[in-house]
């Protein structure tokens, strides 16, 4: 691993500080297994993420944040799970989707 690591070295320097990047993630069968969905389903799915209107995510996720900074517990229920936890005292953020594309998300911070 050692030689290996100092043979490429030079190539993968040139490659990380010569070339312009974009890192895309495309959906594949073996992402759609992953998520127990057909091919099809997860691709659209996946375009469906990628085209929605972030913007107007971004604004109904204040009610959210708001609730989270009120709450004192969180219940997490479904088919065999119920997970009861509290979260008095923790603050809130959303992380609309300008930071984290093509996710948002609401979250519990310190």
């Amino acid at each position: 691993m050692s030689l290996y690591s100092r043979i490429t070295r030079p190539v993968l320097d040139y490659r990380v500080n010569r070339t312009r990047w974009c890192v895309l993630r495309w959906p594949t069968p073996s992402m759609a297994q992953a998520a127990g969905m057909s091919t099809e389903t997860f691709e659209n799915l996946y375009f469906d993420v990628c085209t929605m209107n972030y913007a107007k995510m971004a604004r109904a996720m204040i009610p959210l944040e708001r609730r989270m900074k009120r709450a004192d517990h969180v219940q997490l229920k479904s088919p065999g799970t119920d997970l009861t936890f509290s979260i008095k005292g923790i603050g809130a953020k959303c992380a609309r989707a300008t930071e984290t594309f093509p996710t948002a998300r609401c979250f519990r911070v310190r």
